[in-house]
């Protein structure tokens, strides 16, 4: 029950929300503004390609491949002329149609769908759900229209649209005495993978792709580069694609502890918005979650520092083997070969934030907190750090690192550039919890609240505070507040329900912890209370299963 460390952005009150920012952002595909924003886009491809011909080089344009049949539209909206009465007719429609698809009756469910369409068809999920039954009953090319229509409608454009994809096409070929070529990245894709509704076999979100995805993009694109060289023979032939993918799967050091790396952090994004909000959220929650314990159970070899030193061989400069070489040295506990290696880098690339950053951290564990802070704040390079975000990045390291003590004096000196820093503020209640010092901490916390009334990290260690100090109704107080403010967050889901087990509400309870491993699917001690309390009210099965998750992700 103790306070959780957070992570520290380095900016109170401004921290980049991603996709979660342009929620209230909608856009309608007849929405006038568009038609601006196609223009610019058609100005800037003219304007570099002219920029290369300048330069004496041609340009490549690539069209934009999108998921349309694995990812539902983020938002839809409404044809803004439905009467309230045909909006009423229009929703009794699309869900007698949802309860249908979902017992698979396909034709049954289209038929709803078609009659909704008849009032409104302008509505995203609904293009969605039509395609998705349309491909269940074999209609495919019907199916890849409604797909693409669902991503055009969708309001909150994420994904490159149809219109976009037209342009690229277009403007290569009106620009090509200046240089413009077309790689049609998209139809490269489908033909490869033989669909015309891309998905989750290319994609692993809305936009970006995968490994497999990434491959075969730049094998289709081998011929069309080596076309841009007809003198050069720096491609005599191109391999195989199973060579090649052989080659690419040994150079990247792509193993199973890399693809679970990627999973759990395409997992953690789709926990918020604007995922949640997706028709289908839900049971692509439950297959990632599924693939992600079936990953765990495998027990592949994984990279030895043979296979690392053997990709260092050929590609030296290569910052993504640098860093999985320097990962391996600091897990084997070789701390000053790591700094090495990193030293000789960074002297090739400077500019290199990622590596930097774990050099950084690697002399802040050596107790070399100079060094470390000049790392991050150097003038080599234009994305350093200022000395407050360096103190925040380092303190940080080392609360999750155990070294509490070394934390705190970090974030002192944090305060002292900037006395009303929460990240540091939250943080030095965390040490001073760790330090059993808990009046402390509650004065930290109280300062936060002050700041920061919705802070709810200051909420959740809140919550800890008291049951610590055996307030249970207070606890569960600011563990509700927590989960109101961000129902999204593990740790206010766990102490929430764990708040409410406690005081005897188990069935209320349950669903809480539930939602904190679904939220965190690596959460070892998530599945070690539910495994308790289920144990307890005589559900041996549900027991048993999460003893096993248990151990699966177990320290």
């Amino acid at each position: 029950d103790g306070m959780e460390a957070v992570t520290a952005s380095g900016y109170a009150g401004h921290e980049w929300l991603g996709m979660e920012a342009f929620l209230s952002t909608q856009m309608r595909s007849d929405d006038p503004k568009l038609v601006y924003c196609y223009q610019h886009f058609k100005d800037n491809i003219r304007d570099i390609v002219l920029a290369g011909q300048t330069c004496g080089i041609n340009t490549l344009l690539c069209t934009v491949p999108t998921n349309i049949s694995d990812c539902a539209p983020f938002a839809s909206q409404h044809d803004p002329n439905l009467s309230p009465q045909q909006l009423k007719e229009w929703e009794t429609q699309f869900q007698l149609g949802r309860q249908q698809q979902q017992a698979a009756l396909w034709q049954e469910a289209l038929s709803h769908y078609d009659q909704a369409a008849s009032l409104d068809d302008s509505y995203a999920d609904l293009a969605y759900c039509r395609a998705q039954c349309l491909k269940a009953l074999g209609r495919l090319d019907e199916a890849v229209k409604f797909y693409r229509m669902a991503r055009d409608l969708d309001t909150l454009r994420f994904r490159a649209d149809s219109r976009i994809n037209t342009l690229i096409r277009s403007q290569s070929s009106a620009l090509a005495k200046q240089g413009a070529i077309l790689y049609d990245m998209k139809q490269a894709l489908e033909q490869a993978l033989d669909t015309h509704a891309l998905g989750r076999e290319a994609l692993v979100d809305h936009v970006h792709l995968n490994v497999k995805g990434n491959f075969l993009a730049a094998y289709a694109a081998l011929p069309i580069i080596q076309a841009c060289f007809p003198d050069d023979a720096w491609i005599e032939a191109i391999p195989s694609k199973d060579t090649m993918s052989d080659v690419m799967v040994k150079r990247l050091l792509y193993d199973r502890q890399e693809s679970a790396r990627l999973d759990l952090t395409m997992y953690y994004r789709k926990t918020r918005p604007p995922f949640v909000n997706q028709l289908d959220h839900d049971q692509e929650m439950e297959r990632l979650r599924n693939a992600i314990y079936a990953q765990r159970r495998q027990h592949d070899n994984e990279i030895t520092e043979k296979d690392i030193l053997a990709g260092l061989e050929t590609r030296r400069r290569d910052p993504y083997i640098n860093q999985r070489y320097g990962q391996y040295l600091v897990k084997n506990g070789r701390l000053d070969e790591a700094v090495t290696l990193y030293e000789a880098f960074l002297k090739n690339q400077p500019f290199n934030m990622t590596l930097r950053l774990e050099l950084a951290y690697i002399q802040s564990q050596l107790r070399r907190q100079d060094k470390a802070l000049e790392l991050l704040t150097s003038k080599e390079t234009p994305y350093r750090y200022s000395k407050k975000n360096a103190l925040l990045a380092l303190a940080i390291h080392l609360v999750k690192s155990g070294r509490f003590l070394e934390a705190e004096s970090l974030y002192q000196d944090c305060l002292k550039l900037d006395s009303d820093n929460i990240d540091a503020l939250i943080n030095l209640a965390v040490i001073a919890d760790e330090k059993r010092a808990t009046a402390e901490a509650k004065r930290y916390l109280d300062r936060v609240l002050k700041l920061d009334p919705t802070s709810t990290k200051a909420m959740i260690n809140m919550g800890n505070y008291y049951v610590k100090t055996n307030h249970p109704d207070q606890a569960r107080t600011w563990f509700v507040r927590a989960v109101e403010a961000d129902p999204y967050s593990y740790l206010g889901q766990i102490g929430l329900g764990v708040q409410m087990i406690r005081s005897g509400d188990v069935n209320g309870g349950i669903p809480h912890v539930i939602q904190a491993v679904k939220l965190k699917p690596d959460f070892s001690r998530g599945y070690d209370i539910l495994a308790t309390v289920y144990q307890q009210i005589g559900l041996d099965d549900k027991a048993k299963a999460c003893k096993e998750l248990k151990q699966l992700f177990g320290e």
